[in-house]
């Protein structure tokens, strides 16, 4: 991506809507108003379908192998991070309180996993 170049962010509700999109099942069917994103930043406390959950259906779609998840979550449990990382998060990271950690946290994810 370029440097100034925009993202789309969508925002779903709970874990059912996020395997929803990620499938293209219901409201989500249209490919070309809701294509598969380019990263999945997940939180682990989610109603409806936790983030675990999310991330074990994700194992179980291979077409979806190339979307890289990030868990951004308040949890720092180490059995969190390692949990996630074993259902095949990429990087773990701990939601800050400072915004000025948020900043820097969103150039991080843009620089490693967007650019």
């Amino acid at each position: 991506m370029k440097a100034g170049a925009l993202c789309s962010i969508l925002d779903v509700r709970n874990g059912k809507q996020a395997i929803n999109y990620l499938n293209g099942d219901a409201l989500y069917q249209d490919r070309g108003i809701f294509p598969l994103p380019r990263l999945v930043i997940l939180d682990i406390k989610m109603p409806m379908v936790d983030g675990f959950e999310v991330l074990t259906w994700l194992q179980g779609q291979p077409a979806l192998a190339h979307v890289p998840v990030i868990v951004l979550s308040g949890s720092g449990l180490r059995s969190d991070v390692t949990k996630a990382r074993e259902l095949g998060a990429r990087d773990y990271l701990i939601k800050p309180n400072d915004p000025a950690e948020l900043v820097k946290m969103a150039k991080h994810v843009n620089d490693t996993w967007l650019s």
